[in-house]
């Protein structure tokens, strides 16, 4: 009976565990005109985030920029929606150098090479699904 027991107590165990799939993805960064500096990339779970530019630790990177194309991974993903901003620092001084109007100086991108009309765009426009290993594409400008 003790046995039966405590099969019966594992199968519950199992059967309430959920199983999180992680996933890989990998961003080719495209349109650099110097070969110097970094690039900074953060990637958003949800639109708060996206919109405050906050977000967890290991959903940022910061990669040197040493050819004209960058690859930026991220590994172990959970399923979900996603959307990236990124700037290329040139002048390595940590962040994206704008004039007195407020237009950047350096270049930029968000996913689906979306584009706001003053501003960034709607997260709207820059999510993108993440259910298995994903690449996306962006050009900067």
């Amino acid at each position: 009976m003790k046995k039966y027991i405590l099969l019966l107590s594992l199968m519950l165990l199992c059967l309430g565990t959920t199983i999180h799939e992680v996933h890989r993805l990998e961003i080719f960064v495209e349109g650099f005109d110097v070969m110097q500096g970094n690039l900074y990339v953060r990637l958003h779970a949800n639109e708060t985030q996206f919109n405050s530019d906050q977000g967890p630790k290991e959903f940022s990177k910061i990669v040197s920029v040493t050819s004209k194309t960058v690859t930026v991974r991220f590994d172990s993903l959970p399923n979900g929606n996603y959307a990236v901003k990124l700037f290329h620092d040139a002048n390595q001084n940590g962040v994206l150098d704008k004039n007195v109007l407020g237009i950047p100086k350096e270049k930029y991108g968000f996913s689906n090479n979306a584009m706001g009309a003053f501003g960034p765009p709607a997260y709207a426009e820059a999510i993108f699904e993440v259910r298995a290993t994903t690449t996306h594409r962006i050009r900067l400008r």
